[in-house]
């Protein structure tokens, strides 16, 4: 019995060592997080994130306050932030080293950034505090994306139909993708792919008559490489196929200059000129040609407060061999967000072509409601 006893205090105390061993080795859990307001209010939680007009805290008790800059006296922190200076063009690797890096200390309208307990702490002037992030999401950030992530977009659908004396079938659909590189609006962004694809397709039939088809689709594919945050340079390729003007296909590939006019964080105005080929194939193959020309672009988007976005482009494509043959299209989308990334969209687009085989009108404009889906 004494023997037993023994073994079972040599366990004991073997796994009470064991526990002790592990406390000892597990870091200390990081101090909360303390923001001192200017009027002397103090809260204790955790930082998420800054800007440079304010910061994101979470108190204890699990509410969150953002607050501007010029209401902060204080600010600690034991956890490891990014504080990323402005104007700092990131572009290849090793770039992350001019970052501070580290604990965080507001004090005298400077963020004292401090590595390591011993080393000396990093000044950054708060004026000059662009972006304020968490380790892993600045680590990751940094992190190079695969070809088939950070796409945004959204697709939208809308369907007509009447059953009358004269019967109507009508489906209209879009696609807009793109894709930054680097995603992160606190990156310098060096590549943007952009992908549009739009079609309609009706049906219309008389009683006592045939049926009346008619077919639009339009593809539009841009690649576009900045060489500042605002001068861009582009290569891209379009695909048009309209029955309703008489154009079998239509094959563009051109190359040129875009400016971003107006970015903020609502909105994106930009303006794009270029020199592109065009193969134009007609249902009549005597109007068939191959043209050198221009095209002139813009895009304006804006995105409401309450979520609602507007999107809006447009453009025109001459023909400088022959004046004839001018083509251009435009339209405008509003998303309604309903629930989640669902939605309900309004679309309405116009084409024009110059030179279409008679009796075809020249422009076609069409209206459609539907509902849309978001991607993030």
């Amino acid at each position: 019995m004494t023997i037993y006893r023994r073994r079972i205090s040599a366990v004991f105390l073997s796994f009470f060592a064991a526990v002790l061993c592990h406390a000892a080795d597990t870091p200390a859990k990081p101090a909360p997080d303390v923001l001192i307001f200017t009027d002397g209010e103090k809260l204790i939680g955790q930082l998420i994130s800054a800007t440079d007009t304010g910061l994101v805290f979470v108190s204890a008790i699990g509410f969150q306050v953002q607050a501007p800059w010029t209401s902060v006296k204080e600010l600690h922190s034991e956890k490891r932030f990014a504080a990323i200076p402005k104007n700092i063009v990131y572009r290849k690797p090793g770039d992350e080293k001019l970052v501070p890096l580290g604990s965080i200390e507001l004090a005298d309208k400077a963020l004292n950034v401090s590595d390591a307990p011993a080393a000396a702490p990093k000044s950054v002037p708060l004026d000059n505090v662009y972006r304020l992030l968490q380790e892993g999401d600045f680590r990751k950030g940094m992190e190079k994306a695969g070809v088939f992530q950070n796409w945004t977009g959204n697709a939208t659908i809308g369907i007509a139909y009447q059953s009358a004396t004269v019967n109507n079938r009508a489906v209209n659909s879009s696609v807009t993708l793109t894709r930054n590189d680097p995603a992160q609006d606190w990156r310098t962004l060096r590549n943007r792919t952009g992908i549009s694809f739009s079609s309609a397709y009706s049906v219309t039939t008389i009683s006592g008559s045939g049926d009346l088809k008619t077919s639009l689709y339009h593809l539009d594919v841009a690649q576009d490489h900045f060489f500042k945050s605002r001068l861009f340079g582009f290569a891209d390729a379009t695909l048009d196929h309209n029955t309703g003007q008489g154009v079998d296909l239509v094959q563009a590939y051109g190359a040129g200059m875009g400016v971003t006019v107006v970015k903020t964080a609502r909105t994106l105005f930009e303006v794009r000129s270029e020199m592109s080929f065009m193969d134009q194939n007609y249902v009549d193959p005597r109007m068939n040609r191959k043209l050198i020309g221009s095209r002139f672009l813009q895009s304006y988007t804006y995105t409401f407060k309450n979520g609602i976005s507007f999107r809006e482009g447009g453009g025109v494509r001459p023909a400088w061999n022959d004046q004839r043959y001018i083509y251009s299209a435009g339209g405008a989308t509003v998303i309604i967000p309903v629930y989640k990334r669902i939605g309900v969209n309004v679309v309405a687009m116009d084409n024009f072509v110059n030179n279409t085989p008679r009796p075809l009108k020249k422009n076609i404009f069409q209206l459609s409601v539907g509902a849309s889906y978001t991607f993030k």
